[in-house]
């Protein structure tokens, strides 16, 4: 790697841009560029250069990628499920590029390459094409994908990866598709009501390493999909899951494993009116969904003012979204703004004690 030192060149101090290498185990200068005093540097800067043609790339989420491939070796699982054995990019090739896009300049399949224009996967990969990522994909079956995501998670656990803790969320996002298999309506986050959408649970540990994760149709509620969660995760790990998956079938799934859960406040009233000191905590037990619990009731100031802030900027947005709806003139806008209220059930955000 070069670096600047100082030289002492007839009396007088100079810049020296420097390259080092360790011959025999000891590290030798290679090579050595004379750039002259502070002002020298500052006209080559400043100058403009000719007969250059220089241009940027976009290269740290790229390069964090590469670095993520170089030590689980992602490529290599896709390519050998898969049966990869030709010459040009590969189905592991297609998923890192893929993975590359999605987590920098989200693009469809068929504007992946306009991305790539600016980023440093376009030195790596050539010839990407829509066709190519659709040909890819009809190469991967159920099984297959669930035997990749298998091997990841015993690569990741081999690497010493912490998986005896484990996250679990669900979400969605909508999608132009029309309806299909897994393309539903449903309550979506984006409160895009009027697009279908698919869902997804990623159960992760404490360090966000997702170790497990599945899709599903966007129709089905959290609450139902549990049990493909309890299945497919370790039954020695400790599950910690929102209030969205609490049911008494699903506490009574996880009956012999250790978990840690939430409950809706408005569900409870009595924890609530529990005295608690600001930030500080009381624990009790109760019995909730069938079974005992530990409960434990904390305050936290900073989360409270985080969810008063919050509320308020939905409040604001809702109320000028309904007061344009209300000027509109239309002879039914009383009627869609109370439609549009009833969506958006800012009742939800409420808690009130008795």
């Amino acid at each position: 790697m070069p670096f600047l030192v100082w030289k002492t060149v007839g009396g007088k101090k100079r810049l020296v841009l420097r390259w080092n290498r360790r011959i025999n185990g000891k590290p030798r200068v290679v090579k050595e560029t004379y750039i002259g005093d502070m002002n020298n540097l500052a006209r080559m800067i400043e100058s403009r250069s000719e007969d250059v043609n220089a241009y940027s790339l976009a290269f740290g989420i790229t390069a964090g990628i590469l670095m993520m491939e170089k030590e689980i070796g992602i490529r290599n699982i896709i390519d050998e499920r898969t049966g990869h054995r030709n010459n040009g990019l590969s189905p592991g090739d297609y998923a890192l590029i893929f993975i590359m896009n999605r987590l920098s300049d989200p693009r469809s399949k068929s504007r992946i390459h306009e991305w790539m224009q600016g980023d440093f996967s376009s030195t790596l990969y050539h010839s990407v094409t829509a066709h190519g990522f659709w040909n890819m994909m009809d190469r991967f079956s159920d099984d297959d994908m669930k035997k990749i995501k298998d091997q990841i998670r015993e690569k990741l656990i081999s690497l010493g990866y912490d998986d005896s803790r484990l996250f679990v969320d669900g979400s969605n996002f909508y999608t132009f598709m029309e309806e299909n298999d897994m393309a539903k309506r449903g309550h979506n986050k984006k409160h895009r009501y009027d697009l279908n959408q698919v869902s997804y649970y990623i159960a992760a540990n404490y360090d966000y390493i997702p170790f497990y994760g599945d899709s599903y149709p966007g129709n089905i509620p959290d609450v139902s999909t549990f049990s493909m969660i309890v299945e497919s995760t370790l039954e020695d790990s400790t599950l910690i899951f929102d209030r969205g998956y609490n049911s008494k079938d699903n506490i009574n799934l996880i009956r012999k494993r250790k978990y840690l859960g939430a409950l809706i406040q408005s569900d409870h009233n009595d924890l609530m009116a529990i005295p608690v000191e600001n930030d500080s905590f009381t624990e009790t037990r109760k019995n909730v969904y069938g079974r005992d619990h530990r409960i434990i009731v904390y305050h936290s100031s900073k989360l409270e003012k985080k969810h008063m802030m919050t509320f308020m900027k939905r409040f604001r947005k809702v109320y000028l979204k309904v007061r344009k709806i209300m000027e509109s003139g239309d002879s039914d806008s009383m009627e869609k703004a109370g439609y549009y209220l009833e969506a958006e059930n800012l009742n939800d955000k409420i808690h009130f004690l008795p």
